[in-house]
């Protein structure tokens, strides 16, 4: 995605640049995205993060209307949303699934 490139190119002299990611999916007969969000309401707890929210996003790899940015302070930390169709037939993934995506970084 658009997001991921730019944290690469904003990376070291190499270009490149390590961090600490969360990622969850969840795949079965619905798509379970009440079971990722509870995960990433559950990990905030975890965390003791408050000031965190999730706004809808237009990210083509998300359900149309069904993605958004996770935010922490206004500032992108990462994703959530039901995996659109054409991705999942890339991955030949045949049930629908939902993706939690998020940089911890600023959490620790």
């Amino acid at each position: 995605s658009e997001w991921y490139q730019r944290r690469v190119r904003e990376g070291e002299e190499t270009g490149c640049k390590n961090f600490r990611q969360v990622c969850a999916m969840h795949c079965g007969k619905t798509s379970g995205f009440e079971v990722v969000h509870g995960l990433l309401d559950r990990l905030m707890m975890a965390l003791d993060e408050r000031d965190y929210s999730i706004q809808q996003s237009a990210d083509p790899m998300f359900f149309a209307g069904r993605g958004a940015d996770v935010n922490l302070a206004g500032k992108k930390i990462g994703h959530i949303g039901i995996l659109h169709p054409e991705v999942l037939e890339n991955f030949d993934i045949v049930l629908p699934c939902s993706i939690l995506e998020i940089n911890l970084e600023p959490l620790v």
